[in-house]
C-alpha cells in the first residue's frame, strides 16, 4: 500500500524528535471511508498521543492528552502563532515537505505538549 510507504518516509523525519521527547511508536491502522483508504499512525508518551492521518498526503495531525484532543492548526492558532506556523498546507505535491513543516512547528509546542502538562491543550 503506497500510503504506508509514504507515511514511513515522513515519519522518519519526525521520529528522532519524537523519541527525544519520550514518544514511542504505538500503532498504525489501515482505515477506509468514502474517500478510500488512509493510514493512522500513533505515537505515545504516557497520557499523551501524537497522531497522523495520512492518505495521499497528511490529512490531519492530532495532539491528545487523556480525552483532550486538538488538531495541529487549531492548536497553533489558539496559541497565537498563526503567522509563525510553517505547516500552511497539508496537501502539497511534495509529500515530505509537510513532515518537515510539522517538525519545525514542534518548537512552538515543546513547552505545553511535549515537555509540559498540556495546560493550554486542555484549555482549548
Amino acid at each position: 500500500m503506497r500510503q504506508i510507504n509514504d507515511l514511513i518516509i515522513g515519519i522518519e523525519i519526525l521520529e528522532p524528535f519524537l523519541k527525544q521527547q519520550g514518544f514511542v511508536f504505538e500503532s498504525y491502522k489501515n482505515e477506509k471511508n468514502m474517500d478510500g483508504h488512509f493510514v493512522v499512525a500513533t505515537f505515545k508518551n504516557g497520557r499523551k498521543k501524537f497522531i497522523i492521518n495520512y492518505k495521499d498526503s497528511i490529512r490531519q495531525v492530532i495532539y491528545q492528552f487523556d480525552n483532550s484532543i486538538v488538531c495541529h492548526d487549531f492548536y497553533l492558532v489558539q496559541l497565537g502563532l498563526a503567522n509563525k506556523k510553517q505547516l500552511l498546507n497539508f496537501h502539497s505535491d511534495n509529500k515530505l515537505i509537510a513532515f518537515k513543516h510539522i517538525l519545525e512547528d514542534f518548537e512552538f509546542l515543546v513547552s505545553d505538549f511535549f515537555n509540559g502538562d498540556c495546560i493550554k491543550l486542555k484549555e482549548f
